[in-house]
């Protein structure tokens, strides 16, 4: 799995916009994992794997909304971050799925 991130700001009258693009590209055994299991809606952070494996730009603020650049530059790298996490969790439940059969877990309570 390899998410791909890119910032960008631009410059304007109404002030600076601040832009991330991502693009998550499976490796050809996830893309097998993600159509055997129809993980193709999974949510990773308001998008799904199917949107980011086309790409999607985030732009931090609403068109009109009255902010500061610093609060838009956090609203990006937040998404940015969640992003991340998101793609981390996917990782994980392909790691889980691949592995599930013929696992065993035992969990051993202590005694105080």
């Amino acid at each position: 799995m390899k998410l791909t991130v890119r910032r960008n700001q631009e410059a304007s009258a109404a002030g600076i916009r601040f832009l991330v693009f991502f693009h998550l590209a499976l490796r050809p055994e996830e893309q097998d994992l993600v159509r055997l299991y129809d993980l193709f809606q999974f949510p990773v952070a308001g998008w799904t794997v199917v949107q980011l494996a086309q790409g999607v730009q985030f732009e931090a603020g609403q068109p009109g909304m009255v902010t500061s650049s610093v609060i838009r530059a956090r609203s990006a790298l937040q998404t940015e971050q969640a992003v991340k996490d998101g793609c981390l969790q996917l990782r994980q439940v392909l790691t889980d799925l691949r592995d599930f059969d013929d696992t065993e877990e035992h969990l051993y309570e202590l005694d105080a």
